[in-house]
């Protein structure tokens, strides 16, 4: 699935731009992040805990200075690393030097936080250990689900459907990796 927010900040977090349209194909623009080294943070965000990151890089437009990705997540009071288990963006020691997957493992601690105006979610904080290639940009971003994690769905508004009244419910998978779809409606009397 898309992120639901995705930003970038030069400045320790005082301001963010904000970069959702781009990443999920709505907007033509691709993420510029060749500054990323020196002291800039990308935020991926969701609604939920996730995985890791499919990061598609905008053509020729890739890394090839040496550098290494860290991520990291909100723990409820600071940032702490989460492990890189792979980093699928990396050719010859250069990270988002190509088109690739990044996937780390999730803690059970991670804690979903409000950054500026760009809302409350489980943000992935990402930075590079060196400046980046000029012009090194990113074309989209997909959130990489937690297998057997019970994902929650808060739809925009609540439905009320009147008493014995027929209420049908669709949902689609498009995740080509899940086992199934379990949907739990709750209701009050």
């Amino acid at each position: 699935p898309d992120p639901t927010g995705f930003a970038k900040t030069a400045d320790n977090e005082v301001t963010f731009t904000n970069y959702i349209t781009e990443v999920t194909g709505v907007g033509t623009a691709a993420v510029a992040i060749d500054t990323a080294g020196n002291g800039d943070y990308l935020y991926a965000g969701f609604s939920d805990i996730f995985d890791g990151l499919v990061i598609t890089m905008d053509g020729a437009n890739v890394n090839a200075v040496v550098a290494t990705m860290t991520v990291e997540y909100w723990n409820g009071s600071a940032w702490a690393a989460l492990t890189v288990a792979s980093d699928g963006t990396a050719a010859a020691g250069a990270t988002l030097a190509q088109t690739g997957t990044v996937t780390f493992k999730p803690l059970p601690a991670w804690a979903q936080r409000a950054l500026d105006v760009l809302g409350t979610k489980h943000w992935a904080r990402i930075s590079v250990s060196a400046a980046l290639t000029a012009g090194t940009a990113i074309d989209t971003v997909k959130v990489v689900r937690t297998p057997g994690h019970l994902y929650t769905f808060t739809p925009d508004q609540n439905l009320a459907v009147a008493a014995n009244t027929e209420l049908r419910l669709h949902i689609t998978e498009v995740d080509a990796n899940a086992a199934g779809v379990v949907a739990q409606v709750v209701g009050t009397t």
